[in-house]
């Protein structure tokens, strides 16, 4: 998934920076935002993130490795047996402020945190894949409106006032579609998920 975002941000970048100056542009943003809001590194820690929920909007859109980092970590702390304080059965009635987990400030949007299973983490999936389809999303929707000339067409203006009826549908599901992706994905960015009830994950 975190090529998967860091190309969506690199298509994003495409469309208004010049390509010689596109790699260094894409690969700064991604360091810098990865390092600063990524969740493992002062001044935004997982703490930090979680406590407040803007700086968990913007830490999830921005920072590439949001979600790659936690994702590994977290993967291998629950794999560990029961002992290590990470996870728990479901008969231990343990204060959730004692566990490991809600200690070191991860997974905290995931309630079956304390399962233990070697399957994987896969609560942030679904986050980075909504996120790379919304820059996408936007993406195109930019280069369409932006890039129409290289395109051999005519200016959305002109074209809007030559055909009223076929562009309207047109951009009543580009209206509805680039608003109900980004929508999708803060939603999904903000919630408490439980993965136990999928098979396999």
């Amino acid at each position: 998934m975190l090529g998967w975002v860091c190309v969506s941000w690199a298509i994003f970048f495409s469309i208004v920076i010049p390509p010689r100056n596109l790699i260094i542009v894409t690969g700064f943003f991604m360091s810098f935002f990865g390092l600063m809001l990524g969740g493992g590194l002062p001044p935004f820690e997982y703490e930090d993130i979680y406590s407040k929920l803007y700086l968990e909007v913007i830490s999830g859109c921005l920072a590439p490795t949001r979600y790659f980092m936690e994702t590994f970590i977290v993967s291998d702390f629950k794999c560990l047996p029961e002992q290590t304080g990470f996870t728990f059965s479901n008969s231990t009635s343990f204060p959730i402020e004692e566990k490991s987990f809600f200690k070191i400030n991860l997974g905290q949007r995931d309630s079956s945190i304390g399962t233990q299973s070697c399957d994987g983490w896969h609560w942030g999936f679904l986050p980075a894949l909504f996120l790379g389809l919304s820059i996408r999303l936007f993406a195109g929707l930019l280069n369409h409106a932006v890039c129409r000339p290289q395109q051999n067409k005519l200016p959305l203006s002109k074209l809007i006032r030559t055909q009223k009826w076929r562009v309207g549908k047109y951009l009543k599901a580009m209206i509805l579609l680039s608003a109900v992706v980004p929508c999708a994905t803060l939603f999904l960015i903000l919630i408490e998920r439980d993965w136990s009830f999928f098979p396999g994950f």
